[in-house]
């Protein structure tokens, strides 16, 4: 049973940009244009999505592996791939990264008469926060999971309805049956059920994996 939810995590992974929703906004030159843009994005990580997942089973069956690529046989387009993925990882580290440091710059260092030097120490420490996390979790489809279950399921099951109750609470205004109903459901079924079960799966299979493969920093490759 809990074996299904590393799947569960990997997918809420993949669909949880509400984790820097509100940063990308405080960047935006125009605010306004937010939701056009999230409509899109989320369109085509859809349809892209889709396509590759159908793709891979299709080729692949029940032995496509989590990490897609990893399935591709040794040449040009495996080697293509790769490239495409690595640039994918750093544009998205980026995008991660320069609404984070500005905030940590913001509230630690207002006023620093050495702004930049700031930023790059933050830069620094959060990319060797980066290094160290992927070395002592080497495993792609177990750090995917863990990210989904601990970050992504209460970022998108759990704080939006609690936000919902809050702000109509704070107007005075009653939740309507049905919005009663739908956040009861996310915030006390499947919030609390993929974020437990997430994270006893994903670290199971990370155990599991270190056990085959070495203990952390033991140079052992497996994605």
């Amino acid at each position: 049973f809990l074996d299904s939810f590393n799947p569960i995590s990997s997918f809420i992974f993949a669909y949880q940009g509400q984790s820097i929703f509100l940063e990308v906004i405080s960047e935006m030159r125009y605010p306004r244009e937010w939701n056009k843009s999230v409509y899109l994005s989320h369109s085509l990580m859809f349809i892209s999505y889709s396509i590759t997942a159908i793709v891979g089973y299709y080729y692949m069956g029940n032995d496509v592996p989590a990490f897609l690529p990893k399935g591709l046989k040794k040449g040009i387009w495996k080697t293509l791939v790769n490239l495409l993925v690595a640039y994918h990882v750093l544009v998205a580290y980026i995008i991660n990264n320069i609404p984070l440091v500005a905030m940590l710059k913001r509230r630690y260092f207002e006023g620093s008469r050495t702004p930049r030097s700031k930023h790059v120490m933050i830069s620094a420490l959060l990319l060797f926060l980066a290094w160290l996390m992927t070395n002592i979790v080497p495993f792609f489809k177990d750090m995917v999971s863990v990210i989904g279950a601990l970050c992504g399921s209460p970022i998108m099951l759990g704080l939006p309805p609690l936000f919902y109750f809050c702000a109509l609470k704070s107007k005075g205004i009653p939740m309507g049956r049905f919005d009663l109903v739908v956040c009861s459901l996310l915030f006390f079924v499947l919030f609390p059920l993929t974020f437990v079960s997430g994270m006893i799966s994903a670290f199971r299979s990370i155990l599991g994996n270190w056990e085959r493969n070495g203990l952390p920093f033991s140079c052992s490759i497996q994605v």
